[in-house]
């Protein structure tokens, strides 16, 4: 039942996913947490769960492969039988009870596991065998017993309730559980920081192209390799054979070294050095027995050599023609040497030596280069020689650096966290196969045994490696999130040097997340008392600025930046302006307020002229946000000698009419602010009104803009958008979204006959108008809002996000801003059910390996086979390629007429047919992979050719598929959705000849259900057919014929996971019964009908998480008609399928 490997991990090899055992606790921790809150629950209920048991094929002794109960997989993870479990409402604390074996069980099944084993494999609080379930739980002394028991919608079938010997004796509760537990399994979650995804490896594709460039033993080419999901053209050496037998008995291969005397070489080493002139060198080989001159006395001998003629004091010496002549022989000789030896050191010492060479012989340079290209081939060389090497290619400037990438493939295994930072320092001499070693390097570090939590924080190294992946343009969200994680675990033992550095760069890839605000508070909390003030200015000004850009409101960074920003006094402008920009932006007002604003009043006074006249313009407008108005420094801003300044900087930039006119508008915010906010003491506006020009709004806000005017606009009010006020300057910020008016009085700029209190100012405001968390507007968006008041008008604030999410429903979204209205308040969207952070990411691996599946199921099929064979292929590739020990559920696969039947391929429909040429097949097939399902369907022509028929049939469903998915996000219905399908779909069968007449006549009388009689899709997870469809509180089935079968009629939430399943039958009884229907016949082209009926079937099923904009699709297939046809085209030409129906012999012959 267990072996010895006792990690709380569930993997099936390094190349399969990795699932910890943390995502159950989690799923137990949010199943407590919903049970918390429900009446009647107390802190002594135990919840009490049954898992399931093995079962044999029918009378035999046989046992069926075994597969756990959904539900108690969710909470515990469980992989075998007989298990029950206990969780405590109160402490959280989960209990296993493990089935007790006889001790013979072990000769014929395998080690029996201990209590403990089982503990640590599932990481639970303790283990328990079965037998003391009833004296466990008294214990405990639970008021109830909460076990599990409803109805599965899908199936008509109840789940199974908890038994065990005694349980008479407690009181139960199975009436609240399963409602409480299907919800939490409903929802899967997108954040996976603690699965671990399998290793990519490469696969070198075929040879594309072949180019020689010079004629003697090396050539050269490119090959494809793939990584993953990524395919590199990188370039490769080839070694040139002219005669295979001759090559195998006289190849040039030097005899076996004898062994090195290294007394003697070291002598011969202090010899070379003794010699001061080039003569004496070449006197002293010449002295040498050659056999005695091994590479590494060659490699020294050149080295020499270089170094007296580089001298200065001998450079014109021994300059004659015979010097020349014994020169270039004797370093020929040498290289020789080096070239045949099996020192690879030298041959890389050697290469590096001839690089600074400026007047060697290039052949020399080549014939080193060459071999290093070799041995780098044959992984003879470390990772060291071979960065090395890459470093004297590059001042070569040899196009063959990229070449090497071999050698560091091979040498993969020895890259640690102790060369790392060499890997790195090669990247920028790099260009073709800088991406696949860098993708190398990233699999190191974050790969299943990455070591990225193991560099030294002594050590610059992560500072440096970010900071060499900008320079080299390269970028991985991934590797980034791991090195924040890194900085945060090691905070403490960072320099503030290396942070500053790491800081700087992670900055520059544009990347912050929660880890890293969470590091950045933890330094600042503990070194606000500990540093000198004037030597980490630069840090802390940095962090500032890191935190303003990535928006992160934090009022541990933020009030200790305050206590430091007090105690420096020798801050450099650029250094004073992040700090305002950090509280300005994120409108933020310190704690120390009264210092910190006299600080600042005494440090600008000082060193205003320091500033540049953008950064003194930006200064002070971040007082502005924060309602500190900077009058003291009026005068030093509008008058000429400042406006010039500014005037000269703009013209100095890239784009100097843009940079002009973004300085005017902060001119004009300043003053505008100023005007209205200071009204007694700052006599303006002292700037004139901008001209007339086209003023940029964002195309989010204004698209929404005009959709809600059309929307709210009735007879009792009327709505304008995107206006401008004449109070105010014509800039961005000052312009309003959306105003609301009395219909009593045409609307004009000045409002002279509008009452403005009778008016309501809407503000769309987008993601980056809030802090990181979404809580607080920014400082710019709070100063816009004061300005509307202040004028005497409403304010109310409208998220877009939530506005975008409604727009399918008008009712809802005109719903939603007549609430915001009336209350007057930000929006506050009611928090949504969230799964564990790991769900998503196995359902995203079990989609990625269904995809793989279904991919080799399309290049393999041809007619003649079997439908079972392509069956076998798709369980053959989960099986072998992926870990799967389970497919979700009975794989269909029809072809022809069979792609009609919705269920083919169960016992009575066994997927027995041949496929025919011309057939179309409908392939339904998921795999399962740790008890979570997928659930995909391809339909793809048999000889890999569509007809028109099939062509039209096919896109008719892709466009319903296509529209589904592009309109679903949270808020939506399903059952819209189905309905958006069946729309979609009766359009392309107009456009096909198929149907005739007016469409919406043809949703009047639910047509569609003609040709697709199912539902749209079905919630996915641990089932196939996942729970929580028909919960208590959730809309009932509707009625209608193609509606009753939707098997929910929720509305979707984000990280809800469905599938997408809209098609297109022609089903013979279905299709007579439309035409004996006067209602439905008026519609069908009857010889289009006929010409179809044997058609089969159409299905498009995709599994499609629902994010918080949109959705994703989990699975990669074909879709198009192209792409299809190219996959099936790449097969055939590729793979030579033997069918043993083809090569058997019948008996009796």
């Amino acid at each position: 039942m267990a072996g010895n490997n006792i990690r709380p991990v569930y993997e099936k090899g390094q190349h399969t996913l990795a699932v910890p055992m943390s995502m159950f606790a989690d799923n137990r921790t949010r199943l407590l947490q919903r049970l918390r809150q429900v009446a009647g629950v107390t802190d002594e209920s135990v919840v009490v769960l049954q898992g399931g048991d093995t079962q044999n094929v029918y009378c035999t002794d046989a046992e069926d492969v075994f597969r756990q109960e959904s539900f108690f997989h969710w909470a515990f993870g469980v992989l075998e039988p007989g298990f029950y479990g206990a969780i405590v409402v109160g402490t959280g604390e989960a209990i296993l009870f493990a089935p007790q074996l006889p001790p013979e069980y072990d000769v014929v099944m395998g080690h029996v596991a201990s209590n403990d084993e089982w503990r640590q494999r599932y990481a639970v609080d303790r283990v328990h065998g079965t037998n003391e379930i009833a004296s466990v739980l008294r214990s405990v002394n639970p008021d109830q017993l909460l076990l599990l028991n409803g109805l599965n919608t899908d199936s008509g079938l109840t789940t199974r309730q908890a038994a065990f010997d005694g349980i008479h004796n407690f009181n139960t509760n199975n009436e609240l559980l399963h409602r409480e537990m299907s919800e939490c399994f409903l929802l899967t979650t997108s954040n996976a920081s603690e699965i671990r995804t399998p290793a990519c490896s490469f696969h070198s594709g075929k040879q594309i192209a072949s180019k020689w460039r010079k004629p003697e033993d090396l050539g050269h080419t490119m090959i494809l390799v793939q990584d993953g999901c990524e395919i590199n053209e990188l370039p490769v050496i080839v070694r040139k054979v002219y005669d295979v037998i001759n090559f195998s008995t006289t190849s040039k291969v030097p005899p076996k070294d004898a062994p090195v005397n290294e007394e003697h070489e070291e002598e011969a080493v202090s010899a070379i050095d003794r010699c001061h002139t080039l003569k004496s060198v070449y006197s002293l080989l010449e002295i040498l027995p050659k056999e005695e001159v091994t590479p590494v006395i060659s490699v020294h001998a050149l080295k020499r050599i270089l170094d007296l003629e580089n001298n200065h004091q001998f450079r014109n010496q021994e300059t004659s023609k015979d010097a020349n002549f014994t020169r270039a022989a004797v370093v020929s000789e040498l290289i020789d040497i080096v070239a045949t030896g099996k020192d690879d050191a030298a041959v890389v010492k050697a290469l590096r030596i001839a690089v600074r060479d400026l007047s060697g012989c290039q052949e020399h340079k080549d014939r080193l280069k060459n071999e290093v290209l070799v041995r780098a081939s044959e992984n003879k060389l470390s990772l060291n020689l071979l960065c090395d090497a890459v470093r004297s290619f590059s001042h070569l400037r040899s196009d063959d650096v990229d070449k090497l990438w071999v050698g560091f493939k091979s040498r993969e295994a020895e890259i640690s966290e102790n060369n790392i930072l060499d890997m790195f320092r090669v990247l920028p001499f790099l260009k073709k196969s800088r991406l696949a070693i860098f993708k190398i390097l990233e699999r190191k570090m974050i790969g299943p045994t990455g070591f990225w939590w193991q560099i030294s924080p002594r050590q610059p190294i992560v500072g440096e490696i970010l900071a060499l992946m900008k320079s080299s343009r390269l970028s991985s969200m991934r590797l980034l999130a791991a090195l924040s994680k890194w900085t945060n675990i090691n905070i403490h033992l960072i320099k503030p040097d290396h942070l500053n550095c790491i800081i700087s760069a992670i900055s520059s890839h544009n990347y912050s997340d929660e880890a890293l605000k969470i590091a950045l508070e933890r330094f600042v909390k503990a070194n606000q008392k500990k540093i000198k003030p004037q030597a980490q200015q630069s840090l802390y000004a940095n962090i500032m600025a890191h935190i303003m850009k990535f928006r992160h409101r934090s009022d541990v960074i933020l009030d200790c930046g305050a206590n430091f920003f007090v105690r420096c006094s020798n801050l450099t402008p650029i250094q004073i302006t992040h700090y305002l920009s950090a509280y300005g932006h994120l409108n933020y007002h310190p704690k120390n307020a009264e210092a910190f604003w006299m600080h600042l009043e005494s440090v600008l006074d000082a060193k205003f002229a320091q500033f540049k006249p953008t950064d003194a313009l930006d200064t002070l407008l971040y007082c502005i946000y924060l309602q500190k108005h900077p009058l003291n420094f009026v005068s030093r801003v509008f008058n000429p000698n400042f406006l010039d300044r500014l005037s000269d900087e703009s013209m100095a930039q890239a784009q100097p009419e843009a940079t002009l006119i973004v300085n005017r508008n902060k001119l004009q915010e300043l003053d505008a602010a100023l005007t209205l906010e200071c009204p007694n003491t700052y006599n303006g506006p002292l700037l004139p009104k901008n001209p007339v020009r086209p003023i940029w709004q964002d195309g989010r806000v204004r698209s929404m803009s005009f959709y809600l005017r059309d929307l709210l606009s009735n007879s009792d009010r009327q709505v304008a958008n995107s206006v401008l006020l004449s109070d105010l300057p014509a800039i961005e910020l000052f312009l309003i979204d959306l105003v609301l008016h009395p219909t009593v009085s045409g609307w004009n700029k000045k409002l002279s006959n509008v009452d403005r209190s009778q008016c309501t100012i809407l503000l769309i405001h987008v993601l980056e108008h809030y802090s990181k968390d979404g809580k607080e507007l920014t400082g710019p968006q709070v100063l816009r809002k004061r300005i509307f008041r202040s004028l005497g008008f409403e304010v109310v604030d409208l998220n877009y996000d939530t506005l975008n999410r409604l727009k399918v429903h008008p009712n809802a979204i005109r719903q939603h801003v007549e609430k915001m209205v009336q209350a007057n308040r930000k929006d506050n969207v009611t928090n949504r059910v969230i799964k564990s952070p790991m769900e998503l990411e196995v359902m995203r691996y079990v989609a990625r390996a269904s995809s793989e599946a279904h991919i080799n199921v399309m290049r393999r099929t041809r007619p003649g086979m079997f439908e079972y064979q392509c069956e076998a292929e798709f369980m053959r590739h989960v099986y072998f390629n992926s870990g799967c020990r389970h497919v979700a559920y009975t794989c269909i696969c029809g072809s022809g007429v069979n792609g009609a039947v919705l269920h083919y391929g169960h016992a009575g429909a066994p997927n027995t047919r041949q496929v025919l040429d011309g057939d179309m097949c409908l392939y339904d097939m998921g795999a399962q992979y740790y008890c979570y399902a997928s659930d995909i369907t391809c339909s793809f022509p048999a000889n890999g050719k569509f007809t028109e028929d099939q062509k039209m049939v096919y896109n008719a469903v892709l466009r319903a598929n296509r529209a589904v998915i592009a309109a679903m996000r949270p808020g939506v219905s399903w059952v819209e959705m189905h309905r958006l399908a069946n729309r979609e779909l009766l359009l392309a069968l107009i456009e096909g000849g198929v149907l005739q007449g007016d469409i919406e006549e043809m949703m009047e009388v639910n047509l569609a259900a003609t040709f697709q009689p199912h539902g749209l899709g079905h919630l996915i997870g641990c089932d196939v057919h996942d729970v929580g469809g028909y919960l208590p509180h959730c809309p009932p089935r509707p009625e209608l014929p193609g509606f009753h079968s939707l098997r929910t009629a929720r509305d979707l939430e984000a990280n809800m996971v469905v599938t997408v399943e809209p098609g297109c039958y022609f089903i013979q009884r279905l299709l007579d019964e439309a035409l004996a229907d006067p209602q439905r016949n008026r519609f069908l082209v009857r010889d289009a009908i006929e010409r179809l009926r044997n058609f089969g079937g159409v299905r498009i099923e995709d599994d499609v998480a629902v994010t918080e904009t949109g959705a994703e699709i989990l699975n990669a297939v074909p879709r198009t008609v192209e792409e299809i046809e190219e996959v099936m085209a790449a097969g055939r030409r590729e793979e030579d399928v033997v069918l043993p129906q083809d090569q058997a012999t019948k008996p009796g012959h």
